[in-house]
């Protein structure tokens, strides 16, 4: 029991400091000798007493003078270092302290000023290598171990050291406020000083850690070249826009018709129109065989997406109640929550149908026949220059725009592998280059989509003209697809899935199954195919007027629910059991391709009448103007998340309502800023595109400018 031992010393220290100060006050009279031992307590709180650096030990024993004289600053560098996190072995592990009070102290000290500091120390108990677990791996998997309490907390210690699916017990983590002369090396050093007392006479030990980023001062902003570059585009962006809106506005007017100037630079001027690129943005365009219900099925999954991304952020951030997180592990109705990551797979299909159904319906309304290359122009052409924008401002202004205790562990190390991997982004290749370092979380998806898309126009220009050799192909593409998959986790002892663990969400692309299973293109790859062949499928169904028997689209409606069903609840065996390798590996081959099937279904029969009681939920002409923001919505929607992460100040209170509420204000904000990005860059660009280059190329005739448009902003 000696854990209680430490809890009991902090609780000591807390009060002999409370006792303390009241003794100065003379509130306890008859008790002369309390304040005895006051530096051996303060210490405790001033580690950095005895640093070994100079200058931190002069400002440290000041402070500790001036703390005994009760100065104002002295008294709010101790009222806003943490004491000591209550509720440890329930999993409530931080104390943040007063992250704002620390960084608001100065003090004018002799000819060496300084500030405070504030620091996270991070604590581990290592229980006794002797310990004998009596029960063994599983012994709290049900949460229920009440019958246990008779039991040495070393053992849930241990138990919860190691199993992954739980919070660990076993560390907690202090904020000091401190003198900013200290560093968090000095830090560090003086900590592991003080736990060599308990270390020296337990058999369990105290380890101590203060990383660099986790040591934060008051800063001065200071714009770096980069940070006034990304200022200056902005600008010149709005600017570009109302001189264009106001140009556009004017010509309109008889009055001001003469000032419209003639040839192709008119048209390159009103491409930032914000009155014309919004009046384009909330047009309802063409129902092209009825595929405005992909409209839907892009809104609705773009939100469980973002819902996805949210919990992520909340289950991995400091928590009181990590054990109600614990307990959803456990409960089969929230893997629906716990195994989103499935939905991307609707995206990939959607993605690969569209890419497919549009360059079959080039091919066959072209004469001249089709260069392959200006595909893959438009669709850089489409995709890139926005998210420029979303890395450009990631690499520079991000940083400076808020603060808080874990700023630098999530904006600061967000900006740092942006500054490495900007370039691998923009090629699309940062699911497979430089993984350790991938900028932007979400980013995988993209440049999968892009992998997938450069096979595209080989693969149905080969359908187009061989339709049997190149379905074939494609065939072959998604059986490899699941076999890499299944070769892989097996041999690998992988996951099934991404396994959205407390420990695991702390940083979730660093995790080796983030960036060998859940990220590279070739292990996704099957989705995508699917949608190819589906896109070839809907064309054909077209030109040959084909129809579906009643009997069969009953048929196809009673198998596709329970497969999705199936696809996603299954899911939950994974986080409650030890499945074996081989059904493990059977389920992570074949979940994504049953997921895309069922959803390769819903948009051939939703699409040709098939579905008429789901139809007008997913052509709701809101959704369809809010799916064309999808692209922007997905790229831009981490900032938001992110951002409230690195502003935390206290440990939340983890709930499902408290992730609604926080996806509902996610929600509104995503769409509000890819609406503000669209109106700026991606519908200005898509007009320029046409301008500059859609007259003398191929691609002049179109099957459908607005299902077009929204071909390459198919993300998610």
């Amino acid at each position: 029991m000696k854990i209680f031992k430490v809890a009991v010393l902090c609780e000591i220290i807390v009060l002999q400091s409370t006792i303390e100060t009241a003794s100065t006050l003379n509130i306890f009279q008859g008790f002369p000798d309390i304040t005895d031992e006051s530096d051996d307590v303060l210490q405790n709180y001033i580690p950095t007493l005895n640093s070994n650096n100079e200058q931190c030990r002069n400002h440290s024993l000041f402070y500790n003078e001036e703390l005994k004289k009760f100065k104002i600053w002295a008294a709010e560098m101790f009222d806003s270092s943490g004491k000591m996190p209550s509720g440890v072995f329930y999993g409530s592990s931080h104390d943040f302290g007063n992250f704002d009070e620390c960084l608001e102290i100065k003090v004018p000290y002799q000819d060496s000023p300084f500030v405070g500091q504030y620091c996270m120390a991070q604590f581990t108990i290592e229980p006794p290598k002797n310990l004998n677990l009596i029960h063994g791996s599983n012994y709290y998997e049900k949460s229920d171990y009440t019958k246990y309490y008779n039991d040495v907390i070393w053992e849930k210690m241990a138990v919860y050291s190691q199993d992954e699916t739980k919070g660990s017990r076993n560390e907690f983590y202090l904020a000091f406020c401190l003198p900013s002369s200290c560093s968090p090396n000095d830090l560090k050093t003086a900590l592991e000083n003080n736990s060599l007392k308990i270390n020296n006479i337990s058999d369990f030990h105290i380890k101590v850690d203060v990383s660099n980023r986790s040591c934060q001062i008051a800063r001065d902003i200071k714009y770096t070249i980069g940070d006034f570059l990304f200022i200056i585009f902005v600008i010149i962006s709005v600017v570009t826009v109302i001189i264009s809106s106001i140009y556009d506005v004017l010509i309109r007017r008889d009055t001001y018709r003469h000032l419209k100037i003639k040839g192709k630079l008119h048209n390159i001027v009103i491409c930032c129109s914000f009155p014309r690129n919004f009046s384009k943005f909330t047009s309802k365009g063409q129902n092209l065989e009825g595929l405005d219900c992909l409209s839907g099925m892009r809104v609705y999954s773009m939100i469980l997406i973002i819902v996805l991304h949210r919990i992520m952020f909340e289950f991995g951030s400091p928590m009181v109640n990590p054990k109600y997180v614990e307990k959803l592990y456990t409960k089969f109705e929230t893997t629906l929550l716990l195994n989103g990551p499935i939905l991307v797979e609707t995206f990939f299909t959607l993605s690969g149908f569209l890419a497919t159904y549009l360059i079959l319906g080039q091919l066959k309304g072209s004469k001249k026949g089709v260069n392959l290359l200006l595909f893959y122009v438009h669709r850089i052409i489409r995709m890139s220059p926005t998210y420029a924008v979303i890395l450009f401002f990631y690499c520079t202004i991000f940083i400076k725009l808020g603060t808080g205790p874990f700023w630098q562990e999530r904006v600061g190390v967000e900006q740092e592998r942006c500054l490495s991997s900007w370039w691998a982004n923009l090629l699309y290749i940062n699911n497979y280059v430089n993984t350790d370092k991938i900028c932007m979380f979400q980013s995988w998806y993209v440049a999968c989509d892009m992998n997938f898309f450069f096979f595209t126009p080989f693969l149905v220009w080969i359908i187009w003209k061989k339709a049997k050799l190149g379905v074939t192909i494609v065939i072959a593409f998604i059986i490899s697809s699941i076999l890499v998959v299944f070769v892989t986790v097996y041999m690998n002892n992988l996951d099934a899935m991404f396994m959205l663990y407390i420990k695991v969400l702390k940083d979730p692309v660093s995790h080796n199954s983030f960036k060998t299973m859940y990220i590279p293109g070739h292990m996704r790859a099957s989705s995508y195919f699917v949608g190819i062949l589906v896109g070839y499928i809907k064309h054909y169904m077209n030109e040959s007027n084909m129809k579906i028997s009643d009997k069969y689209v009953k048929i196809g409606w009673i198998l596709c629910v329970p497969i999705m069903i199936a696809s996603l609840y299954t899911g939950f065996v994974f986080y409650l059991l030890k499945v074996p390798p081989l059904f493990t590996a059977l389920y992570a081959s074949l979940y994504h391709f049953a997921w895309s099937i069922c959803i390769a279904w819903m948009v051939i029969a939703i699409s040709s009448g098939y579905g008429p009681w789901v139809d007008p939920i997913l052509k709701w002409k809101p959704l369809v103007i809010l799916a064309r923001l999808t692209y922007c919505v997905y790229i831009s929607h981490g900032i938001i998340q992110i951002y409230t992460a690195g502003t935390l100040r206290s440990p939340i209170y983890a709930s499902v309502f408290n992730v609604g509420y926080q996806t509902a204000a996610d929600v509104l904000l995503a769409y509000i800023l890819a609406f503000l990005l669209t109106m700026m860059y991606e519908s200005p660009i898509i007009a320029l595109e046409k301008v500059l280059l859609r007259k003398e190329s191929s691609l002049k005739k179109e099957a459908d400018p607005k299902i077009e448009d929204e071909i390459s902003t198919e993300m998610a």
